[in-house]
């Protein structure tokens, strides 16, 4: 039996591998559990249903975003196992469909099995061969769970925010006008608050939202489901018009912004039946020193920006900063930095020479920290000629705990 049509092969150069399609596989798996794919064959690919191999090629885990986004694009890390499945142990769920169970190993390397020796994200290629070569291909990702012994992975904190684009108009006679764009968005973040199930903080211009509620008996409902939803979520604060907080002390409007603020929340306050809360402020453009010096003073307390934009602000972390990987910036009262990781790890930078702080941890990384089989709780960066890293099994392992009361271990670069 064949499937699709048959193609000559004598004389033809090789062309590049149609894509599979993936219809179901499994993401989460276990230690000793079982990896099945089920992939749809691309139109005009043609094999014999009684000779063919699937092949499951397992990659280096990725862990950051750019290694995320360099898999994706083809450029994957050194493989670490495959196995080749044979036609006669693949199952046809639908004609134009083939699925494969392939069994998850850490220790042994058998040759039906696939070796993920540790836990993390694994670029797993999928490849459908006859003979030497390969009809058709696709790339994904496996998650290989923790074992009890290995340790639970971290928890990741998620947040959701969301905010409208749509521009506010006015009309001839400065008044608010709401176009069908505007309505398909207040439809669309109505949709999104009713189906969420992690909050969400939301920025909405006021007067959009005040308008809503007086355009017919369709934006009264839309205004009405809005008002219900936002009362489940976080409502912050935003000026009735708006002002970019920026261009604002530029131009020594603070006064202007402050006014603005207040009427918004104000306006707020009636749409939404809900107090907006101004110790959150969404950036989705440049913001000067002086813009985040005024919306600090009118109580802002959490900035949420894109990394391309935290990237470019001054004295930021710039390219260190990972968002696969940060969790935390914290800056003390005395403008000490401490910056939390998603891998548990605390960099106490102190307050001065953060750059060259962080320069010198990156250039001695991987001859030092990164050759501990520790687990490590912080790295203390303050010192003048290294740094000091925590590690909580030294405490656990003295023979007198009283005696190790900060337990650590100095490093030099």
């Amino acid at each position: 039996m064949l499937l699709g049509l048959v193609v000559g092969t004598s004389n033809v150069v090789a062309a590049a591998p149609s894509a599979l399609g993936l219809v179901a596989q499994t993401f989460n798996v276990d230690v000793t559990g079982t990896i099945d794919i089920t992939v749809s064959i691309p139109t005009g690919v043609t094999f014999s249903v009684a000779d063919f191999t699937i092949t499951l090629t397992a990659f280096r885990p990725v862990s950051t975003r750019s290694a995320v986004t360099d898999a994706i694009a083809g450029n994957l890390p050194r493989a670490v196992d495959s196995v080749d499945v044979p036609a006669a142990l693949v199952s046809h769920p639908d004609p134009e469909q083939l699925r494969v169970s392939v069994p998850v190993e850490s220790t042994t390397r058998g040759p039906l099995a696939l070796q993920l020796a540790k836990p993390g994200i694994y670029p797993v290629l999928v490849e459908l061969h006859q003979g030497a070569g390969v009809l058709a291909d696709l790339q994904t990702f496996v998650h290989r769970v923790p074992t009890a012994q290995e340790g639970e992975e971290l928890s990741m904190p998620v947040a959701l925010a969301a905010a409208t684009r749509t521009a506010v108009q006015l009309d001839e006679r400065a008044r608010v006008t709401l176009g069908d764009d505007a309505i398909r968005e207040m439809t669309s973040l109505a949709n999104l608050l009713e189906a969420s199930a992690v909050p969400v903080a939301i920025r909405v211009p006021p007067s959009l939202l005040a308008e809503l509620a007086n355009h017919g008996a369709d934006g009264a409902a839309l205004a009405d489901r809005l008002s219900r939803a936002m009362q489940r979520n976080d409502l912050l604060s935003a000026p009735v018009l708006p002002l970019d907080p920026s261009a604002a002390a530029a131009a020594g409007q603070q006064g202007l912004y402050t006014q603005w603020l207040r009427d918004g929340e104000d306006s707020l306050a009636k749409s939404a039946a809900v107090a907006a809360k101004r110790t959150i402020t969404l950036v989705d453009g440049p913001l000067s020193e002086a813009g985040g010096v005024l919306l600090r003073d009118l109580g802002t307390r959490l900035l949420v920006l894109p990394a391309s934009l935290y990237d470019g602000l001054p004295n930021s972390l710039g390219v260190f900063t990972d968002s696969t990987q940060l969790v935390q910036v914290q800056v003390s009262p005395r403008r000490a930095w401490q910056v939390r990781l998603a891998n548990g790890i605390t960099l106490q930078l102190g307050r001065e020479n953060v750059e060259m702080r962080l320069d010198r941890f990156v250039a001695v990384y991987e001859r030092t920290v990164g050759r501990l089989q520790r687990r490590l709780n912080y790295v203390d960066l303050r010192y003048p000629n290294g740094f000091a890293v925590g590690i909580p099994e030294l405490a656990r392992e003295a023979p007198d705990s009283r005696e190790l009361t900060k337990p650590r271990a100095n490093l030099h670069g």
